[in-house]
């Protein structure tokens, strides 16, 4: 009878955990906190080592279907459910590649076991992290961010600074990655639009139009870079911002170089 021990098979599942959160959160084009992601791979390992223990009596599917609902609610939280089923699909797909390839090995080389979704392998973890590493790194070279991000194109933005406040829609950009120290994402307006919530034309330069607002609006410099250049962006804390009709403090303002506006009529650029 195989010796099964508990913080080999926690650590094992926290690390294949902590990959399929990583993955699903880059094929979807979210930024989650470290920590997050941490937490909802720790919250995956515990219920693998509580699920090995249970009767074989109690199918897998519920199980797994659980921990995988867990592992999303702790690293990002609700955020709709036609989003977290689409999140939740993508787990489960990025689990099933990867359970199968590991099912495959313990069955035919006969060094490990598997019980109520939950895997042990007898394995290193040098090993083990060799693979996932290269198994993160083959799918992260291949699809771009955001690759399977299929919530609508647009929002519907409503944003107050001082007295002055404005209504447009903006863009979703899943390339749009750029994040505020404190982590909030960058909603990228363009400069005709900010001159209307200032209510006051703006120089051309990031550092001009930093010296012009620092006083009046707390303005802030935020370096960025793109595959052409790199450089400072201007960034306001709005007084109300609000999104699809739902108040938010998850974003900053970004005052765009140039117009963003095209053929939909989106004066903004948001991330996912």
């Amino acid at each position: 009878m195989a010796v099964i021990y508990v913080d080999v098979l926690f650590l094992i599942n926290f690390l294949l955990d902590y990959l399929l959160l990583c993955l699903t959160s880059h094929l979807r084009g979210y930024y989650i906190p470290a920590a997050r992601i941490l937490l909802g791979a720790a919250v995956g390992g515990l219920l693998a080592v509580g699920s090995f223990f249970l009767p074989e009596a109690v199918p897998d599917l519920p199980l797994a279907a659980v921990t995988c609902s867990m592992m999303l609610w702790m690293a990002w939280g609700w955020k709709g459910k036609a989003r977290f089923f689409g999140d939740l699909a993508m787990l489960w797909t990025l689990a099933m590649l990867l359970s199968g390839g590991i099912l495959l090995l313990a069955e035919w080389s006969g060094v490990g076991t598997t019980r109520g979704g939950a895997v042990y392998l007898d394995i290193s973890v040098g090993v083990l992290l060799s693979g996932a590493g290269l198994a993160y790194g083959l799918l992260t070279f291949c699809c771009r961010p955001g690759s399977f991000h299929r919530e609508r194109s647009e929002r519907e933005v409503f944003c107050r600074i001082g007295e002055r406040e404005a209504c447009f829609r903006a863009f979703v950009d899943t390339g749009n990655l750029l994040r505020a120290p404190g982590g909030q994402g960058i909603l990228l307006i363009s400069p005709s639009l900010a001159a209307e919530l200032l209510g006051e034309a703006l120089p051309k330069t990031a550092e001009a139009c930093f010296l012009q607002l620092a006083e009046r609006y707390s303005a802030g410099l935020l370096p960025y870079r793109t595959a052409e250049e790199s450089g400072l962006l201007v960034t306001l804390r709005p007084d109300r911002l609000e999104i699809d009709g739902k108040v938010t403090d998850g974003y900053i303002l970004g005052l765009a170089a140039c117009e963003t506006e095209g053929a939909c009529g989106c004066r903004a650029l948001i991330g996912c």
